[in-house]
């Protein structure tokens, strides 16, 4: 039962990543000779077909290490610059550790107040509650989508819809749903989404996050180097545009 938390890898999956292992195994977005480019084009295909799975831009599918990573960078990574001292934050109890913990932290840099969103004994959200927590005008929500403990489903739609009239931003954890229905992240209305392909039928250390056009920019990085950088001296850094392609320019 525990290939609810984890699910088994199917042998398609096995051979693909193999194949890349054997044939194609090179630095993505660092070089021009054939396998680099090979690598890229895998890659960059990967990422378009994983977009029109989620009825999304490719340019707003962001490659993670995994749900934690993309959780993180959506309520850190957002929240350091778009929310100050006071703002209160609503949290979904049913949420895993990756939803609460990084908001925990920020809460202790930005003091902010979070509230937790109690559940009934079937695991969905108390109407009442509910209302008065968003008369308070949260700035931002976290929810989860489907639980892989108890299986609930919540009306994702309704709760975005009533969250961003109070004036909220909606962090949606689907990792736990993907693996079990198609998900079209924008016909949700949420802000953010992540998902993590262990959960649904992949490997380990990837996962992908999303952020609805115009939030990309309002993030602020957690991790630097690699392909965010655009120049770098001994005196500081620029950081590339949030959908600037990270392919470098060839030069001769």
């Amino acid at each position: 039962m525990d290939s609810a938390a984890t699910s088994q890898t199917p042998e398609t999956v096995l051979r693909a990543v193999n194949g890349f292992e054997q044939n194609s195994r090179a630095n993505v977005h660092r070089g021009f000779y054939p396998l680099a480019e090979e690598a890229d084009e895998a890659y960059e295909r990967a990422r378009a077909e994983v977009a029109d799975y989620f009825g999304i831009p490719a340019e707003e599918a962001i490659f993670t290490h995994g749900a934690t990573e993309g959780l993180n960078l959506a309520i850190q990574g957002w929240g350091f610059g778009s929310l100050k001292e006071g703002d209160l934050v609503l949290i979904d109890t049913a949420c895993h550790h990756a939803a609460i913990v990084p908001w925990q932290m920020l809460a202790q840099r930005r003091k902010l107040e979070l509230w937790y969103l109690a559940v009934d004994s079937e695991r969905f959200l108390y109407e009442e509650e509910w209302k008065k927590a968003l008369a308070r005008k949260p700035k931002a929500v976290t929810l989860t989508y489907i639980s892989n403990v108890t299986g609930l489903k919540r009306d994702v739609k309704r709760l975005a819809a009533q969250a961003h009239a109070a004036g909220a931003a909606v962090i949606l954890d689907c990792a736990q749903a993907a693996g079990h229905e198609r998900v079209c992240f924008p016909e949700l209305g949420v802000d953010f989404a992540v998902i993590s392909a262990h959960k649904m039928y992949g490997p380990f250390g990837i996962g992908l996050l999303w952020a609805r056009a115009g939030m990309q920019e309002r993030m602020e990085p957690l991790l630097g180097g690699g392909g965010m950088i655009e120049r770098v001296t001994v005196e500081k850094t620029s950081y590339r545009e949030a959908r600037s392609s990270t392919r470098p320019e060839r030069r001769i």
